[in-house]
């Protein structure tokens, strides 16, 4: 997940064409399966915030990986709204 409000910052910017689009394409898959399967499944996209990569050079003050799949897991155990979009702090996240 990405947010497109975030990205529209020029200090935010980040010029990877097909990894921006992917980002964009999954949220519009996230609110087109949620309204699908709506009474049926929960569909959520989650962001663990920033987290120290490869594709970003391990650049330092990012969660760790493993830091990072602990906090998805965690959220993806939740039974609550379908359709939303979850920041690093478990609260609804602009897009």
């Amino acid at each position: 997940m990405a947010s497109n409000t975030f990205m529209a910052r020029p200090e935010n910017r980040m010029d990877v064409v097909a990894y921006n689009t992917s980002k964009a394409a999954a949220n519009s898959y996230t609110i087109a399966l949620a309204a699908e399967l709506k009474g049926k499944a929960l569909v959520n996209a989650l962001t663990p915030g920033f987290t120290t990569t490869k594709l970003n050079n391990h650049h330092p003050g990012g969660k760790t990986p493993e830091e990072a799949a602990e906090l998805l897991a965690k959220w993806a155990l939740q039974e609550e709204k379908t359709g939303l979009f979850i920041g690093p702090d478990g609260n609804e996240f602009p897009w």
